[in-house]
């Protein structure tokens, strides 16, 4: 509005001497541009984003004012709404919506109006189910997940991030600017060829490596080097809160190749294979660095050329560092040795630094968005589907089924189809009866003289009740459920 007011005064050279004068020209100039602020019919078009009640009264008390025609009651209104105009500009910074409700729900009657032509279910079948039996959540709760992972600032995580209140939410808001080991860009890199395989002789040194994670607050490593099959070092480590079993796989193969080359002399050694039993690992050693971890990553291939450059005998060839991959916890002893370290390792004291990597990011946003799935199935779920059990997936297995099994399931789990309590419950006086002549009901297809036979032979040794809630409820029992209609019992 300033801006405005200086547009309605003329010139400085232009000011009148009187200051009187000057004082009733500025005056003007504000009700003016007061004036073009002011609503002057009910409209979501008219106003601006720093509208709010408070304005609006004392833009209401200034408009009558003026009419009335007393000067000094137009003035004191003008006063108050100026002051409250400039106090609201410079002090009062009130949040903002993000002003994405009514695009997001047109996204999500989008998704309804696609599931409902997807899904072979009746009209009046609750959302819930139709957000189940689909696997796709609404509009709002994809929202959110994408925020979770893209850390968006309009996310009550990202404005919580500078609270010093330590919580379980406030975990992933503190990865902003609390990220460890990954700051550094590594995508345009020369990449070698994948390793050749060396024949192993007995002067190699043999390094077996191995990550613990219990949780993300507790991980370690370990590492155990052989040569000519004799134990020559090991040694356990423990890593910072809030890092990742491959971050641990990584460091251990970095500390235990520098262990080889503090302690144990390299001379007689040609190679050095390392083994570990995580591919993410093995593939730095042909030089794929990965997004965690990054710090440990380049020491590795550090190390790889400061092997070619290490003091050895004459006769001894030059050799590399080369990486082999094993199955972990497969009848190999050396394997289980360092896996022992590692879980040792895993129990020492954390150290003091602090920071989160990349991978226990990931991590932490996958089990929060886990939790919000479980939050939302929990207070949405309908109460058949809380009876039996029967949680949100994904990727629902019975969306393979064809159109007329998948209508008799989501039918018979929801309640609403072609059951006598269905058209009861809405009104309907005319209804049809099964084929066997008894009315339709929920557990119906298990009594019926047609189908009971097949569905008591699928549904094996259980009991009635047990039995229905298995077909209805388990994976497996709405395959069963599927073969009654199918006969393929």
């Amino acid at each position: 509005m300033a801006a405005g007011v200086r547009e309605t005064l003329p010139p400085p050279h232009l000011f009148p001497e009187d200051p009187d004068d000057l004082t009733n020209l500025i005056t003007n100039a504000i009700q003016c541009n007061m004036l073009r602020f002011l609503p002057q019919r009910k409209s979501s078009n008219i106003g601006t984003r720093w509208w709010n009640d408070d304005y609006a009264k004392r833009a209401a008390e200034y408009r009558l004012a003026r009419r009335s025609g007393d000067a000094s009651m137009e003035k004191q209104a003008l006063r108050k709404a100026t002051d409250l105009r400039i106090r609201m500009t410079q002090w009062q910074t009130l949040p903002q919506n993000s002003r994405n409700g009514k695009q997001v729900s047109r996204i999500n009657c989008a998704i309804i109006s696609g599931l409902r032509a997807v899904l072979p279910v009746y009209e009046a079948t609750p959302l819930p189910t139709l957000y189940r039996e689909s696997g796709i959540l609404p509009a709002f709760e994809l929202l959110k997940y994408a925020r979770i992972r893209s850390l968006d600032e309009l996310h009550p995580l990202r404005q919580r991030a500078f609270e010093h209140v330590h919580t379980r939410l406030t975990q992933l808001a503190n990865l902003l600017h609390g990220l460890h080991d990954t700051d550094i860009p590594l995508l345009l890199q020369n990449i070698p060829s994948p390793q050749k395989p060396i024949c192993s002789s007995i002067h190699d040194i043999h390094l077996y490596t191995d990550g613990s994670c219990h949780n993300l607050d507790s991980s370690g490593g370990g590492y155990i080097a052989y040569q000519g099959g004799q134990k020559v070092i090991s040694g356990k480590f423990r890593l910072h809160n809030f890092a990742a079993a491959v971050d641990a796989e990584i460091t251990a193969i970095a500390e235990g190749i520098e262990a080889v080359f503090r302690i144990f002399p390299t001379h007689f050694a040609r190679n050095l294979i390392v083994f570990s039993d995580s591919k993410t690992a093995v593939d730095i050693g042909n030089g794929r660095i990965p997004l965690t971890s990054q710090v440990q990553a380049l020491r590795i291939r550090q190390f790889q050329k400061d092997w070619l450059l290490r003091r050895r005998l004459p006769h001894v060839a030059l050799g590399t560092v080369i990486f082999e991959w094993i199955s972990g916890h497969y009848n190999n002893s050396r394997n289980d040795e360092a896996d022992r370290l590692a879980k040792l390792g895993s129990k020492l004291p954390a150290p003091s630094t602090h920071g989160y990597t990349y991978a226990a990011s990931k991590e932490i946003a996958r089990t929060l968005i886990t939790k919000c799935s479980e939050d939302w199935s929990e207070k949405h779920t309908p109460l058949r589907y809380k009876r039996l059990g029967i949680a949100f997936r994904p990727n629902p297995h019975e969306l393979i089924f064809g159109r007329n099994t998948l209508s008799r399931l989501i039918a018979v789990r929801s309640g609403h189809g072609d059951f006598k309590q269905y058209y009861v419950r809405f009104h309907h006086h005319s209804f049809d009866s099964c084929e066997c002549g008894l009315p339709k009901s929920f557990e119906h297809f298990f009594f019926c003289r047609i189908t009971r036979y097949k569905a008591r032979k699928a549904a094996g040794k259980l009991r009635t009740k047990d039995a229905i809630n298995w077909l209805l409820g388990k994976e497996s029992g709405a395959l069963a459920f599927a073969s009654i209609w199918a006969g393929d019992l």
